[in-house]
Order: C-alpha cells, then structure tokens, then sequence
C-alpha cells in the first residue's frame, strides 16, 4: 500500500503529462510543451521527434554561457524571465485580473522569440506553482494556435 501523499504525487505528474501531451497534439505548429515549477525547475516535458538538432543551431551562445547547452540558454533567457514576469504579476491580482481569470479557463502569456518562434506560458493550477510553457514555430498569429491549446486543455 502507498502512502496517500505518493499518490496524490503519481495523480499529479499523470495530470501534468497529459496536460503536456494535449499542448503538443492541439497543433502540429506546437513543438515541445513542458511543466515548470515557480524556480523554473523542470517536472515533465515532451517534444515532437527531430526538433533538438534544430534548438542546437538556433540558440547559440554570444556571451559568457559558452560551457552550457543550448536547452539551458533558452532556459535561462526565455522560461525563466517569462515565469517571473507571470508570478510577480500574479502576486497582487486586481479585481480585473480575478473576474478575467474566472471567465477564461487558462490564460497563455506570449513571448516573441523571433519571427517564427514563440513561447506561450500559462499557470496550470490555483496555487500557481505549476506553469504549462509552450513551444511553438509558426510565422503566423499566435491567436488561432493559442485559441486552439485553450480548448485543447480547457
């Protein structure tokens, strides 16, 4: 027998791979999805098959983060700074901010990487330690993808 916290830890990750199993398959545009904590520590993630060639060549290091990897670059320069941004605002929510979040199951904050590529970020849960960040290559509006991971996950 299990103790209930482990569990309720197994439910959780279950909850969390699907979610990022549905963010990958709402859109063939969506590339990688993966869930972070609030220090931006990764707790599951998935990705379509032949993108990690393509991170390699496209984030390369101009500055003193020569000894990483690629994944940690867009880590530290894109994940982290987004998840910030969404905590700090999160941390004093005004009377619009609660009646918008009760109307819209899921909001996804977007940050522009380049003209093709764009990271959208949403917090999965009440507690607002688990955020579900999106991967997602398409010159296109993000409006449609985006509005498409909505009713996927929603």
């Amino acid at each position: 027998m299990r103790p209930t916290y482990v569990t309720q830890y197994l439910e959780e990750l279950d909850f969390l791979h699907e979610a990022c199993l549905t963010a990958l398959f709402s859109n063939r545009l969506v590339k990688f999805a993966s869930v972070l904590d609030n220090n931006g520590k990764l707790i599951i993630a998935e990705y379509r098959k032949g993108i990690q060639n393509y991170w390699r060549a496209d984030f390369v290091s101009d500055n003193n983060y020569d000894n990483h990897g690629s994944s940690y670059l867009f880590h530290l320069d894109y994940l982290v700074p987004a998840i910030e941004k969404i905590r700090s605002c999160s941390l004093e929510p005004t009377k619009e901010h609660h009646q918008q979040q009760q109307q819209e199951e899921i909001h996804f904050e977007i940050v522009e990487i380049n003209d093709n590529v764009r990271l959208a970020i949403a917090q999965l849960n009440e507690r607002n330690d688990k955020y579900l960040c999106v991967y997602i290559q398409s010159s296109a509006s993000s409006q449609e993808i985006i509005s498409k991971l909505r009713n996927a996950i929603s």
